[in-house]
């Protein structure tokens, strides 16, 4: 018997019908591993690859391009696996994911006509990457929790309003970007102000929440940026110790809240010049400009 790879019949079963049980380690390449030890072709054979645990044997009519897609997905796993390394991804939303930027300045400006508010003409950029609750009393247009709530609620709904009518821009890269991060196996989690119904109805809309371990919205966190309390809230869901997380933020509150948490910060040039991201350990111009190579590289310096 080879000492990495064992085969024994059952009691009772017949003989071409075995349970394989092989280890293999270091793993220097899962896939090619498991071809040449002849699995693919083994038709009534089962096996254990990685995990080092017994299989039930096979049904002998099952399918054999089933197995080979069995030994396939092991393989992929742990490459993944290595790949991933324990660190992760926060993505802010509006801004790096998507653009509704538009459809929020001018939510603003029609509840302010509708309710007869003053709006200053640089409200939108102080307020921006902030929760409603911080930016309705600095505006001076409540003080009171519930008036405060009630005014927000109404600018929520006229933005999804708008959305609706006119849909959202996925940013250039953004969708590549996070279907790369997931085949790597690398966690990724939105941290966003953004409200809950507003990211149910864009998620809707865009397809991308498979692409999302965790959510933290701004329903879920006390404190909003730039406290770190949202991104903190994403690495534990991530699993993630925050020195290890790396934030992609496109608004100075959003990049202040991610340096407080003790985290890389990678800023876009979406919603501020590209000269004032400097203090960010990575600034780009848009999302196509950065890959998982890139990310995990700031990990190192």
């Amino acid at each position: 018997t080879n000492s990495r790879r064992s085969c024994e019949t059952r009691a009772g079963e017949m003989p071409n019908r075995f349970a394989i049980r092989w280890v293999r380690s270091p793993i220097r390449n899962a896939r090619q591993t498991a071809w040449s030890r002849g699995v693919k072709s083994a038709a009534n054979h089962c096996y254990t690859g990685i995990f080092a645990r017994e299989a039930p044997l096979c049904n002998p009519h099952e399918s054999h391009s089933k197995r080979e897609n069995d030994v396939d997905g092991l393989a992929e796993k742990a490459v993944n696996t290595q790949v991933n390394s324990a660190w992760g991804v926060l993505f802010d939303w509006d801004g790096v994911v998507i653009d509704s930027s538009s459809q929020h300045e001018r939510a603003w400006e029609l509840i302010a006509a509708e309710r007869g508010l003053l709006l200053p003409p640089d409200h939108f950029k102080k307020g921006f990457g902030k929760k409603n609750e911080v930016i309705i009393p600095e505006l001076g247009w409540a003080t009171s929790a519930d008036a405060v709530k009630e005014l927000a609620d109404r600018k929520e709904s006229i933005y999804r309003e708008l959305v609706a009518k006119e849909g959202v821009i996925v940013l250039p890269g953004a969708r590549e970007l996070l279907r790369a991060l997931k085949k790597s196996g690398i966690p990724r989690a939105v941290g966003s102000s953004t409200p809950k119904e507003n990211l149910e109805a864009l998620f809707a809309a865009t397809g991308l929440r498979e692409y999302f371990s965790e959510v933290v919205c701004g329903s879920d966190v006390l404190h909003g940026k730039p406290d770190p309390e949202v991104f903190l809230t994403g690495a534990k869901l991530l699993g993630i110790h925050p020195s290890r997380c790396i934030v992609i933020e496109d608004a100075f509150a959003g990049i202040e809240a991610a340096r407080r948490g003790g985290m890389k910060v990678v800023g876009v040039a979406t919603t501020n010049p590209i000269e004032s991201l400097s203090g960010c350990d990575l600034a780009v111009a848009s999302m196509e400009e950065i890959t998982p190579l890139a990310l995990k590289g700031l990990l190192a310096s």
